[in-house]
């Protein structure tokens, strides 16, 4: 499937500045590995789901969220044989699996890798999200154990992540080319709350009719009420 095609089926009218720079470097070099810096917002799982679509092969989106791969999976099972596999057994793992896209989480696929199925050998393009959470304690080794198995198999990898302190570094031991890009699509602005009252950075006061605090509770939890 051509880029245009996949962007049709995804409803993805134009490409951000990111993604182009992203497809424009990924043109020149489709064989390379990529770690990809960008803030939230910037179309980073987009990208990821025109990757997969785009792939003439098997592809693997690996998530620290099951939302996150529930979603990723949602997006794409209309337009490609997409498979969701996130449970914490052994049964859920066939030994033969027909798929286009596996959508996954770093646990089960350090799991699946460990199992050794003969499926694995057709993957060749593997998506790891968020990998900044190799810095922590309870998830690292799963994601440093994955990344290290498709180094080895030879799989093309694209790493992503919003916030990571050391990509040069990730960079170099993956063989990755490096992309990061800073202008953020959707806006970050910085408030003081205090007594009711928001303070920005330039001395502006604005007041708060209701509690800013037990505000954002109801915003969090209407989706979830107008879901069931």
């Amino acid at each position: 499937m051509d880029i245009k095609t996949a962007m049709q089926k995804l409803n993805i009218k134009s490409l951000n500045k990111f993604q182009e720079l992203f497809f424009s470097e990924y043109e020149k070099s489709p064989n390379s590995n990529f770690l990809l810096i960008a803030p939230t917002g910037s179309g980073k799982t987009a990208l990821s789901e025109l990757l997969m679509l785009t792939n003439d092969k098997k592809s693997v989106y690996i998530s620290p969220l099951r939302a996150l791969a529930q979603q990723v999976h949602d997006d794409l099972k209309n337009h490609t044989k997409s498979v969701l596999m996130t449970g914490d057994v052994y049964t859920d793992e066939p030994e033969e699996l027909e798929f286009n896209t596996l959508i996954t989480t770093y646990e089960k696929f350090d799991s699946v890798i460990r199992r050794g199925y003969k499926w694995l050998d057709d993957v060749n393009l593997v998506i790891v999200d968020e990998i900044h959470n190799m810095k922590d304690k309870n998830r690292g080794q799963s994601i440093e154990s994955l990344i290290a198995y498709c180094l080895e198999t030879g799989k093309k990898l694209i790493l992503i992540s919003a916030t990571i302190g050391n990509p040069e570094e990730i960079a170099k031991w993956t063989n990755a080319k490096l992309i990061t890009y800073s202008e953020r699509t959707v806006p970050l602005f910085e408030y003081i709350y205090y007594g009711e009252k928001l303070y920005t950075r330039d001395g502006k006061i604005i007041n708060i009719k209701r509690d800013i605090i037990d505000l954002s509770l109801i915003h969090i939890s209407e989706p979830t009420r107008q879901a069931e």
